[in-house]
């Protein structure tokens, strides 16, 4: 049996995957920059597309591609590692992971939750 479509979610469906597969053109050729631009549709009145370029800071941790050693000892407590490289680096919310493996992650929900008890752990 066909259900009826409302048209506007049917346009919608079709302007993300359009989206989708540019990507993955300009991902699989190297063709262009990969996601740079964005959409903004505007139903009947058409789509409006614009490229946006956003500048590397420096400063900031998360654009920056830097590698720091960060040496500690390893009978302190996670915690105090923790307050360390906060204090360090201006984090509110780390996360940290060792390999693949989540040890420590801060925020509400029963995840961040199930971690608490490590803070009270040594590094070793």
């Amino acid at each position: 049996m066909i259900k009826n479509v409302i048209p506007a979610i049917a346009s919608t469906n079709s302007i993300i995957a359009a989206a989708s597969c540019l990507e993955a053109v300009k991902v699989l050729s190297h063709c262009a920059r990969v996601l740079n631009n964005n959409f903004l549709y505007l139903g009947l009145e058409g789509l409006h597309s614009m490229v946006q370029q956003f500048e590397k800071n420096d400063k900031c941790n998360i654009c920056n591609s830097r590698v720091y050693e960060i040496y500690a000892d390893e009978n302190s407590l996670l915690h105090q590692f923790l307050e360390t490289i906060n204090k360090r680096f201006e984090l509110t919310s780390p996360a940290l992971y060792l390999g693949n493996n989540l040890v420590y992650m801060s925020g509400a929900g029963l995840l961040a939750e199930s971690l608490q008890n490590r803070l009270e752990k040594s590094l070793k």
